[in-house]
């Protein structure tokens, strides 16, 4: 066989395919590239990013222990005469309280006692109340008895001396 136009056409096109793909080839080696270094500098940042969230992380801990230091400092009693002077005065308001209670308890005792004399002063007033009625009665009952004796004696008498 010889060749021919037909193969020089098909050689021409190859040819460009080849250079197409090279070319394409190329420009794909060069987005690799580009791609490797954009990694690189992200992986530096990450790396960057990571360093400062231990830093802040760090920060933040201490700052934390500056804080429960500063509670716990002013939980402790910083002069023991204070703490002496501030437990007298609650020794004295208790003895305070003490003593009011106490006094409370004895004015409710003697009103207690007032109360129960009151009662059994009404009682026993009661009783000779209902006794003074009852002899009221008894008085009455005789005054109308004697009152009828003497219209009876009175009668009698009248009937003696018409008789």
């Amino acid at each position: 066989m010889k060749p021919g136009k037909g193969s020089y056409l098909l050689f021409r096109r190859w040819t460009t395919k080849v250079k197409e793909l090279r070319q394409t080839i190329a420009s794909l080696n060069n987005k690799q590239m580009s791609l490797r270094a954009s990694f690189r500098k992200l992986k530096e940042k990450t790396g960057e990013m990571d360093e400062k969230v231990r830093f802040l992380a760090a920060e933040f801990g201490l700052v934390q222990s500056v804080q429960e230091n500063a509670n716990l400092r002013s939980r402790i009693v910083q002069s023991p005469d204070k703490l002496q002077r501030a437990l007298e005065e609650k020794k004295s308001v208790r003895e305070e309280v003490k003593n009011a209670e106490r006094s409370a308890m004895q004015i409710v005792q003697e009103k207690t006692s007032i109360l129960e004399i009151y009662t059994k002063t009404l009682k026993k007033m009661s009783k000779h109340f209902a006794q003074m009625q009852a002899i009221q009665e008894q008085v009455n009952s005789s005054k109308s008895i004697e009152k009828e004796l003497k219209a009876l004696k009175a009668k009698l008498s009248d009937e003696g001396s018409i008789g």
